[in-house]
């Protein structure tokens, strides 16, 4: 559940970048700039989830991809790439944010007493009907592409700006290298 902006014909900020001098500092920048950027579509998705429990808003985050792990096609060194989405950990596992986002087709689910202990009455109703079949079908709540979607222009002004602070410290010489 991501979303790629690509943004073409920056030849200036190529060269900014390149006026930097040191490669490294040079991709923090762009990397720490793009990275502040997507807060505003963390934000935007936090605050258009829809709330049952309050997992999925809590496992929204934006986070940075690294090159090894994952390899993306057609992503080089001296890309920056960000992802904001909903990263599930084993104490907040949130598998379903998928359904959330894009709904699910008709399907049959049972419940049986252990679903009625953790308090999945959202599928079968609060009288609920556990230990029979369901059927079930969730209609979707989109929350990050109506996040992505409503805020691209604050997204990039938040870029250009950032980026820019971050160029002009690097010239100034007030960034400090590792």
């Amino acid at each position: 559940m991501s979303d790629q902006i690509e943004i073409h014909g920056l030849a200036e900020l190529d060269a900014a970048l390149a006026k930097i001098g040191d490669a490294a500092v040079a991709q923090k920048a762009l990397e720490d700039g793009l990275f502040d950027a997507a807060q505003v579509v963390q934000k935007a998705a936090k605050a258009k989830v829809s709330v049952e429990s309050g997992r999925l808003r809590k496992s929204i985050r934006r986070y940075r991809g690294k090159e090894g792990k994952k390899k993306l096609a057609g992503v080089s060194k001296r890309d920056a790439v960000v992802y904001v989405g909903t990263k599930s950990t084993k104490r907040n596992p949130v598998f379903y944010a998928r359904f959330v986002e894009y709904g699910t087709d008709q399907h049959a689910v049972e419940l049986g007493k252990a679903a009625k202990r953790r308090g999945a009455t959202s599928l079968v109703g609060k009288k609920g009907r556990f230990g029979k079949k369901v059927e079930v079908k969730a209609k979707a709540k989109p929350f990050l592409r109506p996040a992505l979607d409503e805020n691209r222009k604050p997204v990039i002004e938040r870029f250009v700006s950032g980026l820019t602070k971050r160029i002009e410290k690097a010239w100034n010489g007030e960034v400090k290298k590792k």
